[in-house]
C-alpha cells in the first residue's frame, strides 16, 4: 500500500470525535478505517452504554459516506461461522446462473426468480427493490439483511478459474464474503482489491465498471445485495 499512495495517520479518540477535525482529514480522500476492539471492547461498554455507542457508530459512518471518496471500514461486525452455517440449508445453486435469491417478492418465494443478470432477466413488472422478503429461514442472515437495509440479495458463486465481463449496475451493492482466498479479486475502475471472509462486509460501487476474478481451484461464494446510495 505504501508504494501507492500517501499514507497519513490519525490518533484519536473515535467515540467522541472531533468530527470538524476528523473531515478536514478525510475529504475526498480514501479512507482505510480500523474500528478493532473500539466498539466491541468491553472497556468501552464500561464507559458508554449501548445507545451511546450505537449513535456513535452511525454518526462515523454518516461521516464517512458524506465526506470520503471512499472507505474501508475494519471490524467483525458479523459471525462469519454462522452465516456459514445458515447457508448449508440452501438448495444447490443453479448450475445455469451460479447464484441463488435469499430474497424475493413474497416469503418463501422461488429463490431462482431474481438471480442472474439484471439485463438478462425480465422482471416486469417487478423492481429489485421490490426483493425485500426473505426466502428461506435463515434468521440470522435475513437479520444482516435486514440492518443492512439490502435488496434483492444473493449468494454468488463464482467458480475456479472464471472472470466476469466488464459491467456496471444500477445500485450499489454490499458484499459479505463467506468463501474466499487470496487469489479472489474485484477490480473496480481498474482498482484491484480482495476482500477477506473476516465477518466484515464491504460497499462496493458497482454503478461503476467493474469486474470479479477467482484465479484459483476453488468456489469463492460472497453474499452480494443491492443497497440505496
Amino acid at each position: 500500500m505504501s508504494d501507492n499512495y500517501n499514507v497519513d495517520y490519525l490518533l484519536m479518540d473515535i467515540i467522541q470525535a472531533d468530527y470538524e477535525k476528523l473531515i478536514q482529514r478525510i475529504k475526498n480522500k480514501k479512507v482505510f478505517f480500523d474500528i478493532s476492539n473500539i466498539y466491541g471492547y468491553h472497556v468501552s461498554h464500561a464507559c458508554y452504554t449501548l445507545d451511546e455507542l450505537i449513535d456513535s457508530f452511525n454518526k462515523l459512518i454518516d461521516t464517512l459516506e458524506t465526506h470520503t471518496e471512499y472507505y474501508y471500514l475494519k471490524g467483525s461486525p458479523f459471525d462469519i461461522e454462522e452465516i456459514r452455517n445458515e447457508l448449508m440449508v440452501l438448495p444447490k445453486n443453479n448450475p445455469l446462473l451460479d447464484q441463488i435469491c435469499l430474497q424475493g417478492i413474497e416469503v418463501g418465494g422461488d429463490p431462482y426468480f431474481g438471480s442472474g443478470s439484471r439485463a438478462k432477466i425480465d422482471y416486469k413488472p417487478y423492481y429489485e427493490k421490490d426483493f425485500i422478503y426473505p426466502n428461506f429461514d435463515i434468521p440470522y442472515i435475513n437479520s444482516i439483511l435486514k440492518k443492512l437495509s439490502m435488496y434483492r440479495t444473493r449468494v454468488l458463486y463464482l467458480r475456479p478459474k472464471v472472470c466476469y465481463s466488464i459491467h456496471n449496475d444500477p445500485s450499489k451493492r454490499i458484499h459479505i464474503p463467506v468463501y474466499t482466498n487470496e487469489n479472489c479479486w474485484i477490480i473496480v475502475n481498474k482498482e484491484i482489491m480482495h476482500l477477506p471472509a473476516d465477518g466484515n462486509y464491504y460497499e462496493i460501487d458497482t454503478t461503476q465498471y467493474h469486474t470479479a476474478l477467482n484465479g484459483s481451484e476453488e468456489y469463492r461464494v460472497h453474499i452480494v445485495g443491492c443497497i440505496d446510495g
